[in-house]
C-alpha cells in the first residue's frame, strides 16, 4: 500500500496523472490489509485519489463514494489523536467541492 501510494505521488509530480490514479486506486484496495496503519494509509490514499480525480474533472458519480469514506477515516483519525487533523478539514473541503460540482459541474473543474 505504501509503495503504491508513494509511486502514485511520484507519478503525479512528473505529470503522469493516469498512472498516478491507477496506483492510488491500487493503494486504496490494499489499505485495509495494512493492520494498525490502515487508517493512515486510507486517509493518505483517499486524499491523493480525490485530488487527482478533481484535477482531471471526474464526474460526481465517481467522487461521491470516495468523499464520505475520506470524511469517516479523517474523523476517526481526529478522534484518535484527540485533536482536529488537517485531513478532516481537507475532507470537508472535498465535500464542498463535490456539492459545488453537483450544482454546477463545469465550475467545479
Amino acid at each position: 500500500c505504501g509503495a503504491a501510494l508513494g509511486m502514485g505521488q511520484v507519478e503525479m509530480s512528473i505529470g503522469k496523472e493516469k498512472e498516478a490514479e491507477l496506483l492510488f486506486r491500487q493503494a486504496l484496495e490494499l489499505a485495509p490489509l495494512t493492520g494498525q496503519a490502515s487508517s493512515v494509509y486510507m486517509i493518505g490514499t483517499l486524499e491523493h485519489l480525490i485530488n487527482t480525480l478533481f484535477k482531471r474533472g471526474a464526474g460526481v458519480d465517481e467522487l461521491s463514494p470516495l468523499i464520505p469514506r475520506y470524511q469517516e477515516a479523517a474523523r476517526a483519525e481526529s478522534i484518535r489523536r484527540g485533536q482536529l487533523c488537517y485531513e478532516e478539514l481537507d475532507s470537508l473541503n472535498a465535500s464542498a467541492r463535490l456539492h459545488e460540482a453537483r450544482g454546477n459541474p463545469e465550475e467545479a473543474k
